[in-house]
C-alpha cells in the first residue's frame, strides 16, 4: 500500500479550513523550570532539556524501524523514550498498573542496561538521570552509578554541571557530585553558556555557575541563553538580554523562544516570524494565523524552521537558516492507489528528514479513533505506510513504532 503525494498548499494562507481533528507533533522551545509534575498519579520531574516518557498507548508494544521502515527490533516493550547518545530507555511491564523498571537498549533494541529504575532522563554528556526509591541519581553508560540517588529532582547535565534539588533548594552539581546550593532561590533550570535560570517569587533573573546572581531578579520570565543573549519578559512582552542584563533587542514580541546558533522565533500581533540574536530579520513577522488567541509558532527542527499555518493546522512551511522556503506540505485526503478508499491525514514536524503522518477514515486504521501512524519523508511521498497504533520522532536514525498487542 502507498499513498500518493500530498497535495501543495494554497498561496492564500487564509483560506484553509482547519481539519476537525488536529495532529500535535514536535516539542516546544520554551525552558520549563526544574520541577516535579503529577501526571497520572506519580510525580515526575520535568526540566527544559528533556521530556519524560510519553504515556504508553494501552495494550500496545513498541518496536524499532529504520528510515526506510525495515524492522530493527520487532515490537516488545510497553513503553519507550527517544534515543539520546545510542541508548533509549525502555521497559518491558505491560500495564501502567503494575510495578515497572526502566533500562536501557541500544539502536539495535538490545538491551545494555537492565531495567532497574524507577523513572529515568535521557543521556547527556555521558551522565543519565535515574530514580530510585533512594531518589535521583546519575549512572554512566555502563549503567554504573555515578552520583548515588539522593535528590527531589535532577536535571540533565550540561557544560559538565547539572541542577539537582534537595530539600526543596535547588543546587548547582558537578561530575563528581559536588553541590552548590541555591538558597533563597524557589527553582533553577536552564544550563547554557555559563548561565542558570533562576526563580524567586514572581521574579526570574540569572546565576552564574558558581551561584553567584549575575543578573537581578527584575523579570517576569526568562528563557536560556543562546549565542550571548537571552530571552527576557517585561510587562507582558519579550525582548533579548545580553550578558551584563542590557536588554539589546526591546520587549515588543507576545511569545519568543530561542535556539542554539541565535535563532529565536518570535510573534507579533498575531503573526509568526524568526530573528537574530541582534534583532534582525531572518523571516518577517507576516506567517500564520490567530485562531481563538492560540497564536502559532516558528520551530526549529533538524535545520528547517517549521510553521504550522494555525492552531487548527491544515498547512506546513518549511523555511531554512538563512529565512529561504524549502518546501510545503498540507494536510488533507489521501487515498490507497490500489483500492481509492478517501482519507484525511495529518502531517506533524520534520526531524532527521522524517515527519509522522496520522491518518483517519480507513476502516482498520481507527486505532480507538487516533488514527494510524507512518512517515513522510520532505518530498511529501510515503516512505513507512501508516500501520502503526503510534510513533515517536526520529532520532539517531530510527523511530519506535507501537502495534497491538493481538496483532503481535
Amino acid at each position: 500500500m502507498s499513498f500518493r503525494q500530498p497535495a501543495k498548499i494554497r498561496t492564500n494562507l487564509t483560506q484553509c479550513i482547519a481539519p476537525l481533528l488536529v495532529f500535535l507533533s514536535g516539542f516546544p522551545c520554551a525552558s520549563a523550570e526544574l520541577q516535579n509534575v503529577e501526571v497520572g498519579g506519580e510525580i515526575r520531574i520535568r526540566t527544559n532539556t528533556y521530556s519524560q516518557h510519553d504515556v504508553m498507548i494501552a495494550n500496545c508494544v513498541w518496536g524499532l524501524v529504520d528510515k526506510d521502515g525495515k524492522v530493527i527490533h520487532e515490537p516488545l516493550y510497553a513503553g519507550v523514550d527517544e534515543f539520546s547518545e545510542g541508548l533509549a530507555a525502555v521497559t518491558m511491564d505491560p500495564t501502567w498498573s503494575h510495578p515497572r523498571k526502566w533500562g536501557f537498549v541500544d539502536r539495535s533494541g538490545t538491551f545494555v542496561i537492565e531495567p532497574q529504575f524507577d523513572r529515568t532522563g535521557r543521556f547527556s554528556e555521558g551522565l543519565a538521570a535515574v530514580h530510585t526509591e533512594a531518589g535521583w541519581g546519575y549512572i554512566d553508560r555502563f549503567g554504573n552509578l555515578a552520583i548515588p540517588p539522593q535528590y527531589e529532582a535532577a536535571s540533565p547535565f550540561s557544560s559538565g554541571v547539572a541542577v539537582v534539588q534537595t530539600d526543596g533548594i535547588p543546587g548547582i552539581i558537578d561530575r563528581s557530585g559536588n553541590v552548590k546550593d541555591l538558597p533563597g532561590y524557589d527553582s533553577a533550570w536552564g544550563i547554557c553558556e555559563g548561565f542558570v535560570g533562576v526563580r524567586k517569587g514572581e521574579r526570574f533573573g540569572f546565576v552564574n555557575l558558581q551561584g553567584d546572581l549575575v543578573i537581578p531578579l527584575e523579570f517576569e520570565s526568562v528563557r536560556e541563553f543562546q549565542n550571548g543573549v537571552a530571552p527576557a519578559m517585561q510587562q507582558g512582552v519579550w525582548g533579548l538580554l545580553d550578558t551584563q542584563g542590557n536588554f539589546v533587542v526591546q520587549p515588543t514580541y507576545q511569545k519568543m523562544n530561542g535556539y542554539p546558533g541565535g535563532i529565536f522565533c518570535v510573534t507579533q500581533s498575531g503573526r509568526a516570524g524568526v530573528i537574530d540574536s541582534q534583532g534582525r530579520t531572518i523571516i518577517p513577522i507576516d506567517y500564520g494565523e490567530s485562531i481563538l488567541g492560540l497564536v502559532p509558532q516558528f520551530t526549529l527542527i533538524d535545520g528547517l524552521l517549521q510553521l504550522n499555518t494555525s492552531p487548527l493546522a491544515t498547512e506546513r512551511l518549511f523555511f531554512n537558516l538563512a529565512g529561504q522556503l524549502e518546501f510545503e506540505l498540507s494536510d488533507g485526503p489521501g487515498f490507497y492507489e490500489q483500492e481509492s478508499d478517501d482519507l484525511s491525514w495529518h502531517v506533524g514536524f520534520f526531524q532527521e528528514g522524517r515527519a509522522r503522518i496520522q491518518v483517519h477514515g480507513k476502516e482498520g486504521l481507527s486505532n480507538g479513533g487516533f488514527g494510524a501512524y507512518g512517515f513522510i519523508d520532505t518530498q511529501g511521498d510515503v516512505v513507512i505506510d501508516p500501520i502503526y497504533a503510534g510513533v515517536k520522532r526520529f532520532s539517531e536514525g530510527v523511530a519506535w513504532v507501537a502495534v497491538p498487542r493481538s496483532a503481535h
